[in-house]
């Protein structure tokens, strides 16, 4: 598991100071609206494979929507995939 410790600032996205991640298993613990997961979907995934879990579904479901467009695959529930879709 790679541990990076940021400070941020008032207003401060994690973005504004990290901009790649190692490969490898990494967990972002950081306030609500820090830019967690935006990170994750704009900066992350073009760079490598990633999955990315949330607490909440209604998280997911936000998510999904935003992203419709990206081809990424969003899962909650009890939801099931072909192993063509996920390929």
């Amino acid at each position: 598991v790679n541990i990076n410790e940021l400070s941020l600032d008032e207003g401060q996205k994690i973005s504004d100071v990290l901009t790649s991640i190692e490969s490898g298993v990494t967990l972002l613990k950081a306030s609500t609206g820090t830019g967690k997961s935006t990170l994750v979907i704009e900066t992350l995934m073009p760079q490598q494979h990633v999955i990315m879990l949330c607490p909440k579904v209604s998280q997911v479901k936000q998510l999904k929507k935003m992203y419709a467009d990206k081809g990424i695959i969003f899962c909650y529930g009890t939801m099931k995939f072909k192993d063509d879709e996920l390929s």
